[in-house]
């Protein structure tokens, strides 16, 4: 018989939440990958508006391509593109911020433990500052939000993996 279930950093307890990691080596390790690539790709889309998207190869290996050399146009020349991480675990978004932040990628969150009023002042601060491109938001406080205005939408979720079991 299969059995499934979430790869995710370990908690104490269900209500439990990571510590913001402080610096690169504390982030060394705790590591994930799939953080790490998150943090990484958002670097490099805030290059320039014509950032090239990954190459992701067959053997799950990844690389950024280079910048064209020079920008088509002025919009490609910007680097104002904002990116939504739509993360599964609320509990995971202020440890995911600080990783983030470790990369130079300023950002929001956005959580349903936010009143209406509290959530249309962080979509705003996340419209309209420059320095935040990109808006953590979790299942719970994603209703009724317009960020339409967002280049970029990543789905940062749990692996669900299959292992036998006896039972």
């Amino acid at each position: 018989m299969a059995r499934k279930g979430l790869v995710q950093y370990k908690l104490t307890s269900p209500g439990a939440h990571l510590d913001p990691v402080k610096t690169m080596a504390e982030w060394e390790a705790l590591k994930s990958t799939k953080m790490d690539f998150c943090a990484r790709l958002l670097q490099h889309l805030g290059k320039r508006n014509d950032a090239p998207p990954p190459i992701i190869h067959e053997d799950g290996s990844w690389e950024f391509p280079e910048l064209p050399s020079t920008a088509q146009d002025e919009w490609s020349a910007r680097c104002d593109q904002k990116s939504v991480i739509y993360s599964e675990f609320s509990s995971m978004a202020t440890f995911l911020q600080s990783v983030l932040g470790l990369y130079g990628q300023a950002s929001v969150l956005i959580n349903g433990d936010m009143d209406y009023d509290a959530r249309s002042r962080a979509v705003e601060e996340f419209r309209t500052d420059p320095q935040k491109r990109v808006a953590i938001i979790s299942s719970v406080a994603n209703a009724g939000l317009n960020l339409a205005f967002a280049r970029n939408v990543i789905f940062l979720v749990g692996i669900v993996i299959e292992r036998e079991t006896g039972l």
